[in-house]
């Protein structure tokens, strides 16, 4: 995207990084395509909103320099500078958003929050035997208890695997990676129809990824293959080794694919490019696999 392109989505990112802060109610390891759906125009809701905010902190924090109040200038400027090079505002960093990048901004807002704090008791000459400062204090433990309890349940999420993906699945069910991601789990399980489920879902959302990514079209043709379904296997398996032509295992399933409808012609051509791949290696036991194979087409062929 164009500086201009690109802004509008920065902006509502930033956007809702502040709401995060906030309050993390809805977290996820993953926001890639297509999990924050973004805005394409400056004049929608959130982009003006996260305008509207950062005037507002950049406001803040020159008028905290003017006033002396420099420890307020310098959590505002930390946050502001922290957060500039990661916002895709300046240049893309190859990520739409990640929580691991507001940590160093949150930092400052935090400090700003502390010294609001401070400064509200000192101005009101609050003594610690006060309402004021019972309420006060109330209102801090009671964030601080919240958000222990969010950290407490967030860990569970990262137990394994299969428990990060399906969180990430429920804040942002249109994510492409999260889906490969339970795809992943289930085809390690050889739970291949469950696989073939979540790399369809993938595939609709993200519908270039059988035609661009090796990866992912042996894998989602591997699956297909464990539950049967050898015609559709067969294109993707295909699509994997022009994409990248030394993927032996693609070679490989594509053999047995070629075995399974009989069309045992091509699937000695595959299994001699896993020989010619493999070099004796064995890699992956392929190398055996396919010289087995080849005698069983040579010895029977119609078996």
């Amino acid at each position: 995207m164009t500086w201009f392109e690109r802004v509008p989505g920065a902006l509502f990112v930033a956007t809702k990084c502040l709401m995060l802060f906030a309050w993390p109610s809805s977290l996820c390891a993953d926001y890639s395509y297509n999990a924050l759906p973004l805005p394409s125009r400056l004049w929608e809701p959130e982009p003006l909103a996260a305008v509207i905010v950062m005037c507002v902190l950049i406001f803040l924090a020159l008028w905290s320099y003017t006033k002396g109040k420099r420890l307020a200038f310098f959590a505002l400027g930390f946050s502001l500078l922290t957060y500039a090079p990661v916002s895709n505002m300046i240049r893309p960093i190859g990520t739409i958003m990640g929580e691991r990048l507001l940590y160093l901004p949150s930092a400052g807002l935090s400090l700003l929050i502390g010294i609001g704090l401070d400064a509200l008791v000192a101005r009101h000459a609050f003594s610690i035997r006060s309402r004021a400062w019972k309420f006060i204090s109330a209102i801090v433990a009671c964030a601080l208890i919240m958000a222990v309890a969010r950290t407490i349940h967030r860990n569970r999420d990262w137990r394994d695997c299969m428990s990060i993906v399906r969180s990430s699945l429920k804040t942002s069910p249109q994510n492409a990676r999260a889906q490969l991601g339970l795809a992943s789990v289930h085809f390690k399980d050889r739970e291949f129809s469950s696989a073939v489920a979540a790399f369809e879902k993938a595939a609709r959302i993200y519908p270039d990824l059988p035609l661009s990514h090796a990866a992912f079209a042996q894998n989602y043709g591997t699956a297909l293959l464990g539950s049967g379904n050898e015609e559709k296997a067969i294109p993707l398996l295909m699509s994997a080794t022009h994409l990248d032509p030394n993927l032996v295992n693609a070679h490989y399933h594509l053999g047995i694919a070629y075995i399974k409808i009989k069309d045992l012609g091509r699937a000695a051509e595959e299994f001699s490019i896993v020989l010619d791949l493999s070099n004796e290696s064995n890699e992956n036991g392929y190398y055996e696999r396919a010289v087995y194979w080849l005698k069983q087409i040579t010895v029977d062929p119609g078996r």
